[in-house]
């Protein structure tokens, strides 16, 4: 498996390089970013900017919407956002380290005292989402407190608790790299592959998930679960996924309020494409809370390239006068809501090799000047997993045609 990390951490490497000559300068546009970055109102996310060009990626922590506060020992920061970058930074130093503190997973962010806080300080910290049971940032725990949390959040939701589309993706995201990296997790249930916990991570009261966007079947392939492990959760995942789908894509779907624009123009394989600008925005339905991710495709950016336009919590495009979409580096002066800029790598060869890799060995969808590889979803009619592209390392999601 580690020699798989690092021939596929080659090939992207080599696909990142050559995108490099090709891609936009984002220099310009640094300033503007970050002051957009300052007034998004994420709770426990991160606003994430990847350019290949110059650097490996960029993350801006932020704090409670509702208050505005600063990022500090008394900022609520969730596993969510930390979980990606910390995965990719395992996997980049080919190291396994719970004592990165914040401060080095955001070099770039000034996080004051709170940037010495450990992850595994920070660990308890379960949900996203402001909650009366969320720890605060700088609560220690020790490694069997920790064990109890990912257990109590994880494996078996309590009576009257959910999972969290954070905690699973988490424990799974940092169990998969510790596998990949051939090291035990000390303060977790188990690392081993076959150990009934992480089975027993995803097989619990799938009814009690938190409906967060993509969320089980993303933790399952981020953990890069074995396929046996995977083949035996299917029922479930599936059950979970066509149940989700079903919701969120009746007869009346298009009338919803899911869309970044407000207006639904064509669907097709789950997405609602419109036009904005003169470029197809696609956008997945918003889950249960409201979330919807979009993309907008800008083939002059590179082959393969695109904006990718992340909401987590609400529609950006409703938001219009806090938001300032950038796309100066088109030379367009759009006047219109912004969030963020995420180059989107899609080389067809270093995607498919790394799809591959990940099992997914499938026929490729096509969005505007995307080719993403998928593999079909045994059991299931309508879904197959999907590669989308990279967040601080892989995200893989699902996607499910309308039946």
């Amino acid at each position: 498996m580690r020699r798989l990390t690092l021939s596929l951490a080659a090939i992207l490497l080599a696909a990142s390089l050559a995108l490099a000559r090709s891609s936009v300068d984002f220099d310009p546009l640094r300033p503007e970013i970050l002051a957009d970055a300052e007034t998004l109102a994420l709770v426990g996310g991160a606003v994430v900017i990847v350019d290949h060009g110059e650097s490996y990626v960029w993350t801006f922590g932020t704090s409670d919407a509702e208050r505005r506060v600063p990022v500090d020992l008394d900022t609520r920061f969730s596993t969510g956002s930390v979980a990606k970058p910390l995965v990719a930074y395992w996997l980049d130093q080919q190291a396994f380290d719970t004592g990165i503190t914040l401060a080095a997973l955001w070099p770039e962010l000034d996080l004051g005292q709170a940037g010495a806080v450990t992850v595994e300080q920070a660990v308890d910290q379960t949900s996203g989402f402001v909650r009366d049971d969320s720890a605060w940032v700088g609560r220690t725990v020790n490694s069997e407190a920790a064990a109890a949390i990912l257990r109590q959040y994880t494996p078996l939701a309590p009576e009257g608790e959910r999972f969290t589309y954070n905690s699973v993706v988490f424990a799974l995201a940092a169990a998969g790299a510790a596998r990949d990296l051939g090291v035990d997790i000390p303060w977790m249930p188990s690392s081993d592959p076959s150990a009934t916990s992480f089975e027993l991570t995803l097989a619990g009261d799938l009814a009690a998930v938190e409906p967060f966007d993509h969320g089980i079947m993303s933790a399952a392939v981020n953990a890069r679960l074995s396929a046996a492990q995977l083949e035996a959760l299917l029922p479930d995942l599936i059950s979970w996924v066509d149940d989700a789908q079903a919701l969120r894509l009746g007869e009346d779907a298009p009338e919803r309020s899911c869309c970044p624009l407000g207006r639904s123009l064509r669907y097709a394989n789950g997405w609602f494409i419109e036009q904005f600008e003169g470029y197809d925005v696609y956008s997945h339905p918003g889950s249960a809370i409201g979330g919807t991710a979009a993309i907008m495709v800008v083939p002059e950016l590179a082959l393969g390239a695109a904006v990718l336009v992340n909401q987590d919590h609400g529609d950006v495009f409703a938001n219009s006068a806090r938001y300032k979409i950038v796309l100066q580096a088109l030379g367009r002066d759009t006047g219109q809501a912004g969030v963020l800029i995420r180059r989107a790598m899609a080389q067809r060869a270093a995607w498919s090799a790394l799809a591959a890799g990940l099992g997914a060995q499938g026929e490729p969808i096509e969005y505007g000047a995307l080719r993403w590889p998928t593999a079909r979803i045994p059991g299931s009619e309508h879904c197959r997993i999907v590669l989308r592209g990279p967040l601080l390392g892989q995200y893989i999601g699902t996607d499910c045609t309308k039946p």
